[in-house]
């Protein structure tokens, strides 16, 4: 019996795989243009070895 929690987790992966290949195409131009970005606010956070940050 197949419960709730596989069917959705059934259709998340059906979709996924149909829309991922649109993911890959953009992915590495989306990575070179917010790299930087992402990397400036890291290095603002001014984090320190004691803080725990996701």
């Amino acid at each position: 019996m197949v419960t709730q929690f596989e069917q959705i987790r059934e259709q998340q992966k059906q979709s996924w795989n149909k829309f991922s290949s649109g993911w890959n195409k953009w992915n590495t131009f989306m990575m070179a243009f917010l790299g930087p970005i992402g990397e400036s606010i890291i290095s603002s956070l001014d984090l320190k070895d004691s803080c725990r940050h996701v």
